[in-house]
């Protein structure tokens, strides 16, 4: 599985796709120092391919607190987590349209034990195969990976 790199903004903004942020040399946006999305957006900046000024900041909460006191046009992170922080402040955020990425969902195990993780693997595979998960990404309304829509109530 997999989740979307993408952006909240403040429901106040005009910013409505990923691609108006990166490319807007106007635009702040605030990124988790040392994240994946971090790296994914580093190497994009080293690439030329964003224009935006990066303020890379130490915490979540700091992020989505920037974009609440709008000083930051924008916080970058996996649509996962994103939706989760939508969720949570809904009269003030906002997410945008477009990702610039996507980051793998992972089981974290113990290293060297190579038997568990065939074993894992194996049983992730079976449940893709026949649909398990599709089921549960539905039944528990899991948002945010490669197989959930976004509900109306989290788009601009």
């Amino acid at each position: 599985l997999e989740t979307e790199f993408t952006a909240i903004v403040n429901k106040e903004s005009d910013y409505k796709e990923i691609e108006e942020l990166l490319n807007s040399p106007n635009a702040i946006i605030a990124v988790t120092t040392g994240s994946n999305t971090d790296q994914a957006l580093s190497k994009m900046e080293r690439d030329g391919e964003v224009k935006a000024e990066i303020s890379r900041i130490h915490t979540v909460g700091d992020g989505v607190m920037a974009v609440i006191t709008k000083r930051a046009d924008a916080y970058v992170s996996t649509l996962d987590s994103l939706l989760d922080k939508v969720h949570s402040h809904p009269e003030e955020l906002k997410t945008v349209e477009g990702n610039f990425g996507v980051s793998p969902l992972a089981i974290g195990v113990s290293k060297g034990d190579s038997e568990f993780v065939e074993a894992i693997n194996e049983a992730v595979a079976n449940l893709i195969k026949n649909g398990e998960i599709d089921k549960l990404i539905e039944e528990y309304e899991i948002l945010g990976n490669r197989s959930a829509e976004i509900p109306e109530e989290y788009k601009n």
